[in-house]
């Protein structure tokens, strides 16, 4: 968490992003969690997304946007 942290706080002041996305896989709950409490927010589901280990994956685009 706090690499995450540190890694957003430092795309945002010195990059100037105004806002970090990312697209972890729906069954990484432990992954989801540690994004939510850095912050993102789940804004859609991606269903069969991502090709993993030989079959779609189902995925949660997550976004964290600063003010």
């Amino acid at each position: 968490r706090r690499f995450i942290s540190l890694l957003c706080g430092w795309l945002h002041s010195a990059c100037g992003a105004a806002a970090v996305v990312l697209d972890p896989h729906a069954y990484n709950e432990r992954a989801i969690r540690c994004y939510e409490a850095c912050g993102f927010r789940k804004v859609k589901e991606l269903p069969r997304h991502e090709l993993h280990d030989g079959e779609l994956a189902d995925c949660w685009l997550m976004a964290l946007v600063f003010s």
